[in-house]
């Protein structure tokens, strides 16, 4: 993986995007560091052609609830498009249920490995 600070190769766990030595500079200066989890913004910004959209709209869990995979499949989400199919498939459709608490939760990841960044 290549840290989204430094631009240096590191190895480490599943969405990590800032290597050690860049936490470990960041928290020694007190700065707040933003995480998927720690982001609330639904604007995020295109860095290679500062392009900023808006990721998701107020009500985006009711077309989740309503359209599941198709919904997934309009944004790109494509891991998210098998997942929430064969999720319901397998558990009887209850699934359908819970999926859009996790709607932007989803989204904001996505986007984030794909290389956008929030938008203040």
């Amino acid at each position: 993986m290549i840290c989204t600070v430094c631009k240096n190769d590191f190895k480490g766990v599943v969405n990590q995007t800032i290597c050690s030595d860049c936490l470990k500079r960041r928290s020694q200066r007190g700065k707040k560091i933003k995480t998927p989890n720690t982001i609330t913004t639904n604007l995020f910004t295109n860095p290679s052609n500062n392009i900023t959209v808006q990721i998701s709209s107020g009500i985006s869990w009711l077309w989740v609830f309503l359209f599941g995979p198709i919904y997934w499949a309009i944004k790109g989400v494509w891991t998210h498009v098998v997942a929430s199919f064969c999720l319901a498939i397998v558990t009887f459709g209850i699934s359908i249920f819970i999926y859009p608490f996790f709607t932007y939760s989803i989204l904001r990841k996505h986007y984030i490995n794909k290389g956008w960044e929030p938008a203040e």
